[in-house]
């Protein structure tokens, strides 16, 4: 199911895609915080949380991807904040209740 928005910008005109929930997980328990897209588009990723973990949705074929992210290293509750994508890697940074940041790299 499509529950979630992503406003994408191309050529001056805003549009909504629809963003996929993880298998499994409600709305209500899913949301995204942050978004970007590397030079040209074509590397875009979205970032959140989703029950207690982290949520990374990566838009690639005209579609995005949802990716539920397991807590690192014995953390309980993992959210992602914020996402940079200046290549085809992105980095992203949030906070866990155990710890006052994290980063991810893919």
């Amino acid at each position: 199911s499509h529950d979630g928005l992503v406003f994408a910008e191309s050529h001056a005109t805003w549009t909504v895609q629809p963003i996929p929930v993880p298998a499994g997980r409600s709305a209500f328990e899913s949301w995204v915080t942050g978004a970007d897209c590397a030079r040209g588009g074509t590397t875009c990723a979205a970032v959140g949380k989703s029950g207690n973990s982290a949520l990374a949705e990566v838009y690639s074929g005209g579609a995005w991807h949802p990716t539920v992210l397991a807590a690192p290293g014995g953390h309980t509750s993992v959210q992602l904040s914020a996402v940079s994508c200046p290549t085809t890697s992105c980095t992203a940074v949030g906070s866990s209740n155990d710890d006052p940041l994290i980063a991810v790299r893919s």
